[in-house]
């Protein structure tokens, strides 16, 4: 696989990895969403893969090092494969990209992490669930300060909401208002 990404990858490729997957998944007679769906699947696989071979890569202190000795289990036998991902993620393209990343993700403040569910699904959630605070409760669900991924950081021993430091006022918006939420700093 040597591709910088699924989207560049050639179609008879994409359709012989399918092929592969129909062993084991029904992936014929697709129609359009679902086909859409799949190649979406496909690419964030793909991508992810790339990523822990970049991870595995990184592991080593020399990149010669990596090529020579590092080639991982998946790869074994396609040395050719090894060599162009070794050769990509020494690229002057990728590191600049994968330094400015690096560094976009560190300035981050506040880390998504609901998925892909609209925030239209989850204000209509806690409205049934009786919220009074819509707003809060959905941000308090949705995102979370970096390093404390798995901690209720928005919510204070009070119940009150409380955002991270120098966050004063949350506007939600939605087509027809804004709502202008107070924080309380305790």
């Amino acid at each position: 696989m040597q591709w910088k990404s699924w989207r560049v990858m050639p179609d008879e490729i994409k359709v012989e990895v399918r092929g592969q997957l129909s062993t084991n998944y029904n992936l014929e007679d697709l129609d359009e969403e679902s086909l859409t769906y799949v190649n979406r699947l496909f690419v964030e696989r793909y991508k992810q893969w790339k990523c822990d071979l970049h991870h595995h890569f990184l592991a080593f202190d020399d990149p010669q090092v990596a090529l020579q000795e590092g080639c991982p289990k998946e790869l074994e036998g396609r040395d050719d494969s090894w060599e162009w991902l070794c050769a990509h993620f020494q690229a002057p393209e990728f590191v600049n990209k994968a330094q400015v990343n690096k560094g976009n993700r560190k300035k981050k403040t506040l880390l998504h992490h609901s998925g892909s569910r609209p925030f239209s699904y989850r204000m209509d959630a806690r409205r049934r669930e009786g919220s009074k605070f819509l707003e809060i409760d959905v941000f308090g669900d949705v995102y979370v300060r970096p390093g404390n991924e798995l901690a209720g950081p928005f919510i204070s021993c009070d119940g009150r909401a409380k955002f991270p430091t120098g966050l004063e006022t949350m506007y939600w918006s939605n087509k027809s208002a804004f709502f202008g939420v107070r924080a309380c700093h305790c």
